[in-house]
Parts: structure tokens; C-alpha cells; sequence
């Protein structure tokens, strides 16, 4: 029998549609910004690519969008209250065979609360993958088993999605031919304080 342990909620059309095409036109600008993210042994098996820099405005834009829609996204998630505290934001690139291997967010820093993806692409979208698996177990053993359902959510453009950071999660593998084809994101931790 399904369960719902770990609820997704999905806000499409996050960023007004102009700001939305001058992201997509400023990150394909800034290409030569994004470099391959290395493996961290605290930090689950990847293939990404991350801006280390030049989007610092946009990660501001979100964190806003985040903060507007707060009481939505905690009567959603089913989170009675939040001492709500920092924003942590990363920006990221899928670029072919680009994936991220099963794993909860929690653990890296216990004060996160609530993750969140935002995605974003060219249109029309042309890569296929990149899907972000929620798994509705927090055993890990049965998720490597692929025993327990997960919600699978397509990373459309101009999506958030957010969902407990306990959550079992993974992206999976990324096609596409080059940078401007992939799948990119702001993904972050909404901590509590």
C-alpha cells in the first residue's frame, strides 16, 4: 500500500515568465561560470556542474519567492510550525550523464528543515532525465532495494518543488548534447533557526 510520508509540493510558474527567459538567457552567458563539482566522501556520489559565482541576485530572487510562499509550502508539507532561520541555495548544472545518488539532506546539517528545487531550461526542453526521485521510506536499505514507492517529479521549467530534508531523494541521470540543453537548477535547505 502507497503512503504518503514524505509529500512534494510543486509551485509551477515560480518566477515571473521575463525573469524566467533572462535566467535562462544569463546563465547560458555565463557557461564558463559553472565548474565540475568534485566528489565529497560527506556528500553523496555526483555528476553536476555548479556557478561559483554571478548569480548572486537571482539566488536572492528565489530566496524571496521562497519566503512569500512559506505558509503554502509548510500547510502542504504537513509542518505545524517552523523557527524559520538561513536560506542556503546552491545553483547547478545537469549536464550529460549528470546525476545525483540517493541521499537525505539532513544529515549534512541537522537545522535543515525543508529542501527545495528550483528547475529551470531552455525552451523547448531538450534533455531528457534529470527526474527527481522522492522516496516515502526513511530506511535506506529498503530504498536500495527499490522496495518502497517514491513520488517522481519532472524537472519542468520554471518549477519549485519542496519536500522534507529527512526525505530519501535522487536525480536521476541527464541526457542532453550540450550546456545550453541542461538541466539546471537552484536547489537549497530551508533552515531552522
Amino acid at each position: 500500500m502507497f503512503t504518503n510520508k514524505y509529500p512534494v509540493f510543486i509551485l509551477d510558474n515560480f518566477l515571473s515568465e521575463s525573469d524566467n527567459h533572462k535566467l535562462i538567457r544569463e546563465t547560458i552567458d555565463k557557461s564558463a561560470s559553472f565548474i565540475q563539482k568534485t566528489n565529497d566522501p560527506k556528500y553523496p556520489k555526483q555528476l553536476g556542474w555548479g556557478s561559483q559565482q554571478g548569480f548572486e541576485l537571482w539566488k536572492s530572487n528565489i530566496a524571496g519567492n521562497i519566503i512569500t510562499y512559506m505558509r503554502e509550502v509548510l500547510t502542504e508539507l504537513k509542518i505545524l510550525s517552523l523557527n524559520f532561520g538561513e536560506i542556503e541555495i546552491s545553483h547547478n548544472a545537469y549536464q550529460n550523464q549528470g546525476f545525483l545518488s540517493i541521499h537525505e539532506d539532513k544529515s549534512y546539517r541537522r537545522s535543515r528543515k525543508i529542501t527545495f528545487v528550483y528547475y529551470y531550461h531552455i525552451i523547448p526542453k531538450s534533455f531528457t532525465g534529470g527526474q527527481l526521485l522522492v522516496y516515502q521510506s526513511s530506511d535506506l536499505s529498503d530504498i536500495n532495494t527499490y522496495s518502497v514507492p517514491a513520488l517522481i517529479v519532472e524537472p519542468l521549467n520554471n518549477r519549485c518543488v519542496f519536500f522534507a530534508s529527512e526525505a530519501y531523494h535522487e536525480v536521476l541521470p541527464v541526457k542532453c548534447e550540450d550546456f545550453k540543453s541542461s538541466r539546471f537548477s537552484f536547489s537549497g535547505w530551508i533552515n531552522e533557526a
